[in-house]
């Protein structure tokens, strides 16, 4: 039987209403931890038993790595390997939950904090990792059977950064949490269920943006080379006209934010000379500058509820007026 605390309620630290563990924004978990009114320990907890209650249904991960990190550059993991059986595009998974060791982790991180050793505001937080991005150890697949058994000599250069700031699980292409007969991506679907606070993704032309859309939730897409793309795999080697970006979702634009001003682009610049060595900054200052608004390229015309949800922005921010 889990311990009553996985799946004990409590405030949100950014709001007053009161939600259980596997809800709470990855910002109000941060918060949480600070000030010590959260335990890493049960929120990883709640989202064990969460995923446990519906991974089943949503299929959202295709194995379960728990690594929470003590110290920088310096990190104990523990992971659980599958075997994934691929018949073209369709995923037929088991996994073998790790919760033992997990929790034994999270309570390092616990201990860590206490010590004053914690590394940054996501220390502890759990971040749901696309399959295709390399986790040294995992497979990165893509679906394709003949990458099976081809673990990763090492990890991507923004994996070996969220090694430095907190606890990640890697996820994959499930069903929508919102209705199973549709579809999502895989870290969408474990964001918007409560399997994770945050997810690191990869679009071109909307493979984060459009599934956030589905699901609910909120989808980033980066500048090209904002964040390092080496060792995010591509069916397409070689491919430099249109390629893929590394981003994130989350529940909230808060916890987007809280992701990128956590990220080191200096530091990871060092791992990639793609990567412009700029410092990260927070919101950036609109006053003084002219907002463009399209609901409408005269080419693909938009749903109307697309339409209403871009001419409400604009009014929204017309009211608000400058600053914004």
């Amino acid at each position: 039987m889990l311990p009553a605390s996985w799946t004990t309620g409590m405030s949100d630290i950014t709001g007053s209403a009161a939600k259980p563990l596997h809800a709470l924004t990855a910002a109000g978990i941060s918060e949480g931890l600070t000030h010590g009114a959260l335990r890493s320990a049960d929120v990883v907890g709640a989202l064990i038993t969460r995923r446990q209650a519906l991974d089943g249904s949503l299929d959202s991960f295709v194995s379960v790595f728990v690594s929470v990190f003590v110290s920088v550059f310096v990190s104990v993991s523990v992971s659980v390997s599958v075997f994934v059986s691929v018949f073209v595009s369709v995923f037929v998974s088991v996994f073998v939950s790790a919760c033992d060791a997990a929790m034994a982790e999270a309570e390092e991180a616990d201990k860590a904090r206490k010590e004053g050793k914690h590394v940054g505001p996501l220390h502890g937080v759990p971040i749901t990792i696309k399959e295709s991005v390399d986790l040294r150890g995992h497979d990165s697949t893509l679906g394709i059977a003949a990458r099976q058994n081809r673990p990763a000599d090492g990890d991507a250069v923004l994996m070996a950064e969220l090694r430095r700031l907190g606890n990640y699980l890697p996820g994959k292409d499930p069903n929508n949490p919102w209705s199973l007969d549709r579809t999502p991506d895989g870290s969408a679907a474990a964001v918007a269920a409560g399997l994770s606070p945050l997810g690191i993704g990869t679009d071109i032309g909307g493979s984060i943006r459009i599934p956030a859309h589905f699901c609910g939730i909120v989808g980033f897409k980066p500048t090209l080379d904002g964040w390092s793309n080496r060792g995010s795999n591509t069916a397409i080697r070689g491919q430099e006209l249109v390629r893929s970006q590394i981003g994130t979702l989350s529940r909230s634009a808060n916890d987007v934010q809280l992701l990128w001003r956590s990220v080191n682009t200096e530091r990871m610049a060092s791992g990639d000379p793609l990567v412009p060595p700029l410092p990260t900054t927070g919101l950036a200052d609109l006053r003084g500058m002219t907002i463009g608004v399209a609901d409408d390229d005269d080419f693909l015309p938009p749903a109307p509820s697309i339409r209403r949800a871009v001419r409400e922005a604009r009014a929204a921010l017309e009211e608000a007026g400058p600053p914004w």
